[in-house]
């Protein structure tokens, strides 16, 4: 009956076939920013931007908020303002630590709740910087060799800490081994490998319990979940 009413209709009421729609439907998948290729892709989780773009949508580590930039990154302690049908919180740029130019963060190891990036520069790596949901310290090591710039509105170095302020926010920063401090330049140098530390300061905070907290860098995190009756 097809052939009996031409070959123009055989077109169209050919049957569509499903391989040729499914290529049709195939789209290129984005080149993820992930250090360890056997790492699982982090879809759905609150640091998924950092490995979908670069540089990344700031991603949300309260009480900080993190973005991944050219040269390094940035970060803000967000004020959260709460209404009866939303929670709000807008990133303003406090500081900010650049590694140098045409920088870019692929994401070596992460968890529930916390995420380590490994921060480069062509095939060399510069460092890590690992950020905690829930906590005021982002953990770092600068790579022998490299300088970081830091920008914020006041930068400032006494017996070893740096202070950096915007926005009414401070940070601190212990140098430690290995880490030289400019304020002329705002420049750190790693001589050595160096591990760092910076501290989100609150205002009538504990400084010196977070300096001794700083001493103690995160490594990973495990949740766990326990039902008690009928509370989860």
């Amino acid at each position: 009956i097809i052939f009996g009413i031409g070959f123009g209709a055989w077109w169209l009421l050919r049957p569509i076939d499903p391989s040729t729609q499914l290529q049709q439907r195939s789209r290129t998948l984005p080149t993820l920013a992930l250090a360890n290729s056997a790492l699982k892709p982090p879809t759905n989780k609150w640091f998924s931007s950092l490995a979908f773009k670069q540089p990344s949508d700031p991603v949300f580590a309260y009480p900080l908020a993190f973005q991944t930039t050219s040269k390094g990154f940035t970060v803000s302690q967000p004020k959260v303002v709460a209404t009866a049908h939303n929670i709000d919180a807008t990133f303003a740029l406090d500081i900010g630590m650049a590694f140098g130019t045409d920088v870019k963060s692929y994401i070596r190891d992460y968890d529930d709740l916390s995420v380590e990036l490994e921060v480069r520069s062509g095939n060399k790596v510069l460092g890590t910087v690992r950020i905690t949901q829930g906590s005021p310290y982002i953990f770092m090591t600068v790579t022998g060799g490299t300088t970081v710039t830091a920008d914020a509105e006041t930068v400032s170095e006494s017996d070893g800490t740096i202070t950096l302020k915007r926005n009414g926010r401070t940070y601190e920063m212990a140098l430690g081994k290995n880490a030289t401090f400019s304020a002329t330049t705002r420049t750190l140098t790693a001589t050595g490998d160096a591990q760092l530390a910076l501290i989100a300061v609150p205002t009538g905070a504990d400084v010196a319990m977070l300096r001794e907290g700083a001493k103690h860098a995160i490594t990973g995190t495990e949740v766990t979940y326990k039902i008690n009756g009928a509370k989860a």
